[in-house]
């Protein structure tokens, strides 16, 4: 798991904090939404009790790519 975080920490960086993107290059598929949506899905469903307000980063980085996961109550 240390690996993986360090990884995807790098692709953040990269990504220059854009968690979409970041995944995407995380998981190989740079230029394609299907496994950030996935996992952004999976990581709402666990904290869907926080607001748009409480997530401000992931908010502002899947905004443009229109992503299911994205849409806030």
């Amino acid at each position: 798991m240390r690996y993986g975080t360090v990884i995807l920490a790098h692709y953040i960086d990269v990504a220059k904090d854009d968690l979409v993107e970041a995944l995407a290059r995380y998981n190989g598929s740079f230029g394609k939404i299907k496994y950030p949506d996935k996992v952004i899905t999976a990581w709402r469903q666990h904290w869907r009790n926080k607001t748009r307000d409480e997530l401000p980063r992931l908010q502002a980085s899947c905004h443009a790519y229109g992503l299911r996961a994205c849409r806030f109550n």
